[in-house]
């Protein structure tokens, strides 16, 4: 088998409750290198067309790289692969944290789940050994209140992919989420795992990762954390919320529902304000040197104790600019209303600046609305429409 990977692929199909370990063929792995590869040859060989996205025959597939595991800093990120409800097309959605470590401690390269249960369920993988058990306790939980219960039942050191109330909904923008803070957001993962009643994956492992020439590899991660304390610095320091820096004053920044390219408010809402308002603390992915993710809390105000990894770049110009939003702690709390639920803050700040714009137009009423004034900038209004 070829070095980095473990060359074992778990498939579970949970209408029949089974379990089975594939081996990986080597050409395989060398044809398509990585987790976006492989999920890409699952789909395309096994996924029928017109399949609809939502049906028990869609599979989703969480996936690790072959420097997962390895000293390699950035390895530790999970890829998600899966037929899209959002688009009807292919969908793919990434995560930092420690999950795609624990899969590949376990003896996986990658997880693939069909079917659907007959309830919902918890998928247990623990250092190869695979159970479900029922989750209809943890359904209707939010996502904090589900890796929380999970951790619980099972012990601290497992790590957890959760869906809220969104994907149990089959909200089509639905997000999974991992270790509170870290989201496969796009394309609708949370809606796939929601129609599988699949509420949660919770992993651990104890193995270890085989490379073909280990010094070497070794003495090149080393080089590559030193080059990236040095090059990414700014990252560090502010996060992705520094982007916001460079698209604000190239005219670039995404606002007003996309009729702007900078947003007069964005002192209120850039990477300085947050230092200074809301940042608590760095963290970072597992063997990262890096730590751009930071730590928000909102300490004062209406929304006093909102608390949340991020918010990131995307989430920033998503729920702010893009719906003339200045209220850095209203975003913090909007983040957290997202995360919990299980909610793609992206596509929940488009779908808000869209229907803001339509309000305005005269498009769409108050009728409409559930009697809420829907103007831009008006972040209450934004929170009650979560």
């Amino acid at each position: 088998m070829l070095g980095g990977y473990a060359g074992r692929v778990l498939r579970v199909d949970l209408s029949r409750r089974s379990m089975r370990t594939e081996e990986l063929q080597e050409s395989a792995l060398r044809a398509f290198i990585g987790g976006k590869g492989l999920g890409a040859w699952f789909l395309y060989r096994e996924l029928k067309p017109g399949l609809d996205p939502l049906s028990p025959g869609n599979e989703i597939a969480f996936l690790t790289g072959p420097a997962t595991g390895t000293p390699i800093p950035g390895s530790s990120r999970l890829a998600c692969t899966f037929k899209s409800p959002l688009t009807g097309i292919w969908g793919e959605s990434y995560c930092g944290g420690a999950i795609a470590y624990e899969l590949k401690a376990s003896g996986y390269d990658a997880l693939v789940i069909s079917g659907r249960a007959e309830e919902p369920v918890l998928l247990v993988v623990d250092d190869g050994e695979v159970e479900l058990r029922s989750a209809r306790h943890l359904w209707g939980l939010d996502t904090f209140e589900t890796e929380d219960a999970v951790k619980e039942e099972l012990g601290a050191r497992f790590q957890v992919l959760s869906i809220g109330p969104a994907g149990e909904k089959l909200v089509k923008f639905a997000c999974v989420c991992h270790s509170r803070g870290r989201q496969l957001g796009r394309c609708g993962a949370g809606a796939v795992m929601g129609s599988k009643l699949l509420k949660a994956i919770a992993i651990r492992g104890r193995g270890s990762v085989e490379v073909a020439k280990p010094d070497e590899l070794e003495e090149l991660a080393s080089d590559l954390r030193e080059k990236a304390r040095e090059v990414l610095r700014g990252l560090s320091e502010y996060g992705t919320p520094g982007i916001m820096a460079r698209t604000n004053a190239t005219e670039t920044l995404p606002t007003r529902n996309w009729t702007e390219g900078s947003f007069p408010g964005y002192a209120n809402i850039g990477p300085k304000a947050m230092r200074e308002r809301i940042v608590i603390a760095s963290r970072a992915c597992r063997g990262c040197p890096v730590g751009c993710a930071k730590l928000s809390e909102v300490r004062e105000g209406p929304y006093a104790g909102a608390k949340v990894e991020g918010p990131e770049y995307e989430t920033l110009f998503a729920l702010g600019a893009l719906c003339y939003n200045d209220c850095l702690e209203s975003i913090v709390k909007l983040n957290e209303l997202c995360d919990r639920l299980g909610l793609d803050t992206i596509s929940t700040g488009n779908v808000l600046a869209f229907a803001m714009e339509c309000y305005e137009r005269g498009l769409v009423s108050a009728e409409d609305t559930g009697g809420l004034e829907l103007r831009f900038g008006d972040h209450e209004a934004m929170a009650e429409a979560v």
